[in-house]
């Protein structure tokens, strides 16, 4: 498998930061005092949840956290710590995604990597170790609670089964034993369903097959382009091949006068190298969006 470098990395970066936004539009940074975010950071970790500062870098690399904060321990100093940052669809959803905060020189967090929350902090588990490499091609899967709690239907099913003829409920009882439920419980899924839980459970299920394809990114990173250009046809070589200059074949080498004649900026930035991975974020994340949509149009009744 080829190894994405931090270039690449960091384009990748930008476009799954962007969808990411898309999906998970209503995310915010949840209260770390919520009994919820308690339970669930006690399960992540022995160390309590912490409100970092975040803070815009332009070395951070988003979905790979620890290589751009390798590179800020590079040019500042400082450490890193894994852990997990939280975020909230309030109401629907708690996220654990496994991450990576910068230790400043003075000891202090500081996330650097882009959230789709928005406000100017983040609420991170800071953990004992992760294994490292660390990134989508090895990491611990999120982890989630739904915080989704279903209507209370009581006083509806009861005024219901009290409005029917005695005929009506003995047919309707019938009906709830072959089911193996009480009358109760077979009008609460005949008259109340709550579609909430299905459709909460579709999208992390959707967001958990998003993950599992991110490990395949990098054998979509074009590594070797001399192929997609034709020497002769395009003017740098005569038909017997024994004029003109080609470029490299490492993606990352040639000169500047092939990229400009190329149409490009420069070799060292080889064309459309991300393009197909771009383009597989783009179609993975669809599945996404259709399971959020159905769970906005549920909580707004449309």
């Amino acid at each position: 498998m080829t190894d994405l470098n931090y270039r690449q990395k960091q384009i990748l970066g930008e476009t799954r930061h962007a969808l990411d936004r898309h999906a998970f539009l209503d995310d915010i940074a949840p209260s770390a005092q919520a009994e919820v975010v308690q339970a669930l950071a006690a399960e992540l970790s022995s160390l309590p949840p912490v409100r970092v500062p975040l803070r815009q870098d332009d070395r951070a690399v988003y979905g790979w956290p620890a290589d751009g904060i390798a590179a800020k321990i590079g040019a500042d100093g400082g450490s890193l710590q894994f852990g997990w940052r939280l975020r909230e669809w309030p109401e629907v959803l708690l996220t654990a995604e496994p991450h990576a905060v910068w230790v400043d020189p003075d000891g202090t967090l500081v996330d650097i990597t882009p959230d789709v929350s928005g406000g100017d902090t983040s609420l991170f588990v800071p953990v004992v170790s992760f294994p490292e490499p660390f990134g989508p091609e090895r990491r611990p899967p999120n982890r989630y609670r739904v915080l989704h709690t279903p209507p209370d239907r009581t006083a509806a099913v009861a005024e219901r089964i009290a409005r029917m003829k005695s005929s009506q409920r003995a047919y309707e009882n019938r009906r709830a034993g072959k089911a193996g439920m009480t009358l109760e419980e077979w009008i609460v899924g005949k008259y109340h369903r709550d579609p909430l839980p299905a459709q909460i459970a579709a999208f992390i299920a959707a967001c958990d097959e998003y993950d599992a394809m991110l490990p395949s990114l990098p054998n979509l990173i074009l590594t070797e382009w001399v192929d997609e250009v034709d020497p002769v046809e395009d003017g740098f070589a005569a038909p017997d091949g024994s004029a003109g200059e080609l470029p490299a074949t490492e993606a990352g080498s040639g000169d500047d006068e092939v990229a400009e004649d190329l149409g490009i900026d420069a070799i060292e930035e080889p064309f459309d190298d991300t393009l197909d991975a771009v383009d597989s974020l783009d179609q993975w994340t669809q599945a996404r969006d259709r399971a959020r949509l159905a769970i906005l149009r549920s909580l707004t009744g449309e």
